[in-house]
């Protein structure tokens, strides 16, 4: 069964509408009996999260979405979600949080080493590695994920997704080819239902100092990066051949 891995909730300040209490009831409405939390750069939902997953006897995965250094352009940043595989895991994602706290600025992951000692490192879609296959640069993309192998052995994973073209998800292999990281299922979630997008639409740009331009057309934008039931999530990861990544993200 299909486990959400990238999950935010409203302490990503202005980026989703999830309030933790109603992200963990829906979940098991739902039928998840496991969920990660993953808040961008914050880890201020995470008791609340733990306690609200123990009383809905649903697992708990405590983890973390972090603005990092791009490895292979420094100065622009990109991202990478961290999970935390026990107590150690997540005081290193504590440590992570602070880091970029106190930076104020994108972290230096090769400053970081100690602090991933305990945590599954996921790539993301749309990071890094996503953007340089879009292009078709394969090399630079697995040269990216052998240097986070390097400062992580043994606990990096890539997320794919039937969202992604057929191309690029046949660029994922070729990487996943060359540098046997496994390809984990990752089914963002920002909001619960697929009408809410509009609402996460407007925190965004109200976050972004920006205005809607045609109002009409966002209010009627259904969205998909909603919680889908994990009976339909499975399928829609296995109607598209990646019923390995749904393994993955049990294993994870």
């Amino acid at each position: 069964m299909f486990v959400p891995l990238q999950v935010m909730s409203t302490y990503s300040l202005l980026q989703s509408t999830n309030r933790i209490p109603d992200l963990v009831q829906v979940a098991k409405d739902r039928g998840y009996t496991a969920l990660a939390l993953t808040d961008k750069n914050v880890m201020y939902g995470v008791v609340a999260f733990y306690n609200a997953c123990r009383a809905a006897e649903i697992k708990p995965i405590l983890g973390l979405t972090l603005t990092t250094q791009a490895v292979g352009e420094p100065t622009q940043p990109s991202e990478l979600v961290f999970l935390a595989k026990d107590f150690t895991g997540y005081q290193q994602l504590m440590q992570l949080s602070t880091a970029y706290q106190v930076a104020g600025a994108p972290v230096d992951l090769s400053r970081q080493t100690a602090n991933l000692t305990h945590l599954s490192v996921i790539v993301p879609l749309h990071s890094e590695v996503g953007q340089l296959l879009e292009i078709g640069d394969v090399t630079a993309a697995t040269k990216t994920v052998q240097q986070l192998q390097t400062w992580a052995p043994a606990n990096v994973a890539v997320g794919i997704s039937p969202d992604l073209d057929v191309t690029t998800q046949q660029r994922l292999r070729e990487v996943q080819t060359a540098t046997q990281v496994p390809l984990v299922g990752l089914a963002p979630v920002e909001y619960l239902n697929r009408e809410d997008h509009f609402a996460v639409t407007v925190l965004r740009a109200i976050g972004a100092g920006e205005v809607i331009e045609d109002l009409p057309a966002a209010q009627e934008t259904m969205g998909t990066h909603w919680l889908r039931p994990a009976a339909e999530e499975t399928e829609r990861f296995a109607h598209a051949g990646l019923t390995d990544a749904i393994a993955a993200t049990e294993k994870v």
